[in-house]
C-alpha cells in the first residue's frame, strides 16, 4: 500500500538492483524516455498540466508518470488496479538530435552525468509521507535508439537518433484501490521541475 511507505527500505519501492517484471531499472527508464519523447507535442503527458493525457500509450504492467520540462504541474490521473508506477524525480536526457555539438556516445553520457551531478534538491512524498535518501535511486542508462516523431516536444528533426539518460527514478509497486497523492520536486541552480499527482486507482477499466 502506498499509504504505508514510511522509508526507502519498504519493499514496495523496488531497489535499483532489482529486475521488476523481468527487466532492469535502466531498461524501464529507457522505456519511460521512449514513451515520453516518441509522443507528439499535442498529446504529450509532460506538456499536459491537468492530467488529461495521463493515459496516453500506457501498456504493460507499469504505469508511467511524466514530470515537466521545467516548472510545476498538478495532474489528476485514473489508473487501473495492479499497475506499478515509474517516474523520475528529475532526469536529464541527451541525444544527437538535440545536442548536435556532441559527436560520440560517450559525450552523451558525460553531459547527462554533468547535469545530474549539479542537482541540489530532491523531494518526494507519497500520501503525505516524506521519503529520505533519494540519491540512492540514481540510474544512468546505456545509449539507445530514440525515434522523434513529427511535431515532437523539442522541435528537432523527426527520425531516429541515439540517446541516453541519467536521473533519480522511483519505481513503486502497485498501489491499492482508492485515492493517492504523489508529490515530487527536483532542481539545480538553473532548472526546477515539480509535480503533484492525484491518483485514483480503480479496478474498473480506464
Amino acid at each position: 500500500m502506498l499509504s504505508l511507505i514510511a522509508n526507502n527500505d519498504d519493499p514496495h519501492i523496488f531497489s535499483i538492483n532489482s529486475k521488476p517484471y523481468g527487466s532492469s531499472y535502466s531498461d524501464w527508464c529507457i522505456r519511460w524516455i521512449k514513451w515520453l519523447l516518441e509522443q507528439p507535442r499535442e498529446s504529450n503527458p509532460a506538456i499536459d498540466t491537468s492530467g488529461e493525457n495521463c493515459a496516453q500509450n500506457q501498456h504493460g504492467p507499469v504505469w508511467f508518470l511524466a514530470g515537466t520540462f521545467g516548472g510545476s504541474a498538478t495532474r489528476k490521473c485514473n489508473i487501473p488496479l495492479g499497475k506499478a508506477i515509474l517516474f523520475p524525480i528529475i532526469e536529464k536526457e541527451c541525444s544527437f538530435a538535440e545536442d548536435n555539438d556532441l559527436k560520440i556516445e560517450t559525450d552523451l553520457i558525460s553531459r547527462t552525468t554533468k547535469f545530474m551531478n549539479s542537482v541540489t534538491h530532491l523531494e518526494l512524498s507519497i500520501d503525505g509521507i516524506t521519503l529520505q535518501n533519494l540519491n540512492k535511486y540514481r540510474v544512468q542508462t546505456p545509449v539507445f535508439d530514440l525515434m522523434f516523431p513529427r511535431n515532437n516536444v523539442y522541435g528537432v528533426k523527426e527520425g531516429k537518433t541515439r540517446s541516453t539518460c541519467n536521473g533519480f527514478w522511483i519505481f513503486l509497486g502497485p498501489p491499492t484501490v482508492g485515492d493517492h497523492k504523489i508529490y515530487f520536486r527536483g532542481a539545480d541552480r538553473d532548472f526546477n521541475t515539480e509535480v503533484t499527482y492525484y491518483l485514483v486507482v480503480s479496478d474498473k477499466k480506464v
